[in-house]
């Protein structure tokens, strides 16, 4: 199985990465050079993702509005690459708030890395406004979290297996 999941913060993409060599979770952050982006870093990170995935991967990237942007202009350019290494977004039910920032914020007590305070700030200062501007990308297939316990590998599986399978047969 290979595809690109865009995932919001907290949904278990380094732990998942951790735990199988199905999943690799290609972290934004370290995509600096001295410190600094380049203005055009994120079609580096969107290609890496694609060679990755093409390796029978499934690689999770960050949510940003302009790495959806940039994969769904190459899609557009390319519907067979489309078809081949299917994207999704994979987020939270606008619900899950108080949960989800309480599961981040447990996160950073436990391990006080600049990625978790990055991930706690996200979810404190912009849940809402994420899971909305998420929910109204129509761009991707979406797995949307509703219940606090899920099993992220099997959520993600049974949706992109659902997926070949629409594919299938409308080739058919």
């Amino acid at each position: 199985m290979k595809g690109i999941i865009f995932g919001y913060p907290g949904i278990g993409k380094s732990t998942l990465a951790r735990n199988s060599k199905n999943f690799i979770d290609l972290e934004s952050s370290v995509f600096k050079i001295d410190g600094e982006r380049d203005p055009d870093w994120f079609k580096v990170y969107v290609n890496m993702a694609l060679h990755i995935a093409d390796q029978e991967r499934i690689v999770f990237m960050s949510t940003h509005p302009w790495t959806r942007d940039y994969l769904y202009d190459i899609y557009e350019a390319d519907n067979a690459l489309k078809q081949e290494i299917p994207a999704m977004i994979v987020y939270p039910d606008i619900s899950l708030k108080d949960f989800w920032l309480y599961k981040v914020e447990t996160r950073y007590e436990k391990d006080k890395s600049s990625k978790n305070l990055a991930a706690l700030l996200k979810v404190k200062n912009d849940y809402e406004r994420d899971i909305i501007d998420l929910e109204s990308d129509d761009r991707f297939m979406h797995l949307v979290i509703k219940d606090k316990l899920y099993k992220l590998d099997d959520e993600i599986e049974d949706t992109l297996f659902k997926y070949s399978l629409k594919n299938i047969h409308m080739e058919g």
